[in-house]
């Protein structure tokens, strides 16, 4: 990684000092975020578990990134979904995604999780998750049929940090062939801070603004099994370099996000400018630095 990352965490890590000991605006952990009628899958308060919740949403994005690796290549996408929350701490989700360039529906994917405290003060999870796509389909992440992931975070006061363990479990048509495991390994830091605005416009609105910074390690074999699925678009590529870099674990991205938050009663809607920073990512996908936008619509019954 090159030495200006570490400068860009340490200063934005300063000014979050800075505004928190001016007292410009009150702060909140990840704990009191939103206000009580509205929840959230990223920023769960120690309440979610007590009460039970149905979600359904829309997430529209220029750019799909997962764990670190570009997903859609530079493509806008739809994505609707549905999640449920138990009183138990069980959460399910299911959602697809319609890419508006190939204008067809290319993912499926199932989800059910268990939100518990570790410790008694870490509140965590963990997630098993089914994938589905198209028998063609041209996405980077298309050879991913299943994910385990576990998470633990704390509240640090200044900050809220997480992290974020992950298996992925990768689809191998022909192990003569493939030349790397079929496994994935991945982790990811993610730190962040809130700031809350409440009664802007109505009596029970509230904005919150939680710049984050996220960085992703992992190996890399997903790649691999991309540049084989896609012959015509690499053809005569020697992927031996590729290959031998995709099974070592290292540092794959850091990104820096800003999410507005805008919450009133049980509506929610989240526009969030992000920018994606590429660590030892293969040469062959030519992925820069970029900066892309999501925007999030949720409705909580």
């Amino acid at each position: 990684m090159k030495h200006n990352h570490y400068s860009r965490l340490i200063y934005l890590c300063i000014c979050i000092v800075f505004v928190n000991t001016k007292n410009v605006i009150a702060f909140s952990g990840v704990d009191n975020l939103m206000p009580e009628a509205v929840g959230s899958s990223e920023y769960n308060s120690d309440d979610e578990s007590s009460k039970r919740t149905f979600t359904p949403e829309l997430l529209f994005g220029n750019e799909k990134i997962r764990q670190g690796k570009v997903q859609s290549g530079n493509q806008g996408y739809f994505q609707p979904s549905f999640s449920y929350h138990a009183k138990t701490g069980f959460n399910s989700r299911i959602n697809s995604n319609y890419y508006l360039d190939q204008k067809v529906f290319d993912e499926f994917v199932m989800m059910a999780g268990y939100d518990f405290k570790l410790f008694n003060y870490l509140n965590s999870g963990s997630e098993i998750t089914k994938y589905f796509y198209t028998d063609n389909s041209p996405q980077s992440g298309a050879s991913v049929s299943g994910n385990f992931n576990f998470y633990t975070k704390h509240n640090f006061s200044l900050l809220e940090s997480e992290l974020d363990f992950n298996v992925d479990l990768l689809k191998v048509k022909s192990k003569k062939k493939r030349g790397n495991s079929n496994v994935d390994y991945s982790i990811a830091w993610e730190n962040y801070h809130s700031f809350d605005f409440n009664g802007l416009i109505f009596a029970k609105d509230q904005l919150s603004i939680v710049p984050q910074i996220t960085v992703s390690a992992g190996t890399q074999n997903v790649y691999i099994l991309y540049f084989q699925r896609a012959q015509k678009k690499f053809q005569n590529v020697d992927f031996s370099t590729e290959i031998a870099s995709a099974s070592k674990f290292k540092i794959t991205s850091i990104e820096f996000d800003l999410p507005a938050d805008y919450y009133i009663d049980n509506f929610k809607i989240e526009p969030c400018i992000h920018y994606f920073i590429p660590e030892n990512q293969p040469a062959l996908l030519s992925i820069s630095k970029t900066f892309y936008f999501t925007l999030d619509l949720a409705y909580e019954f």
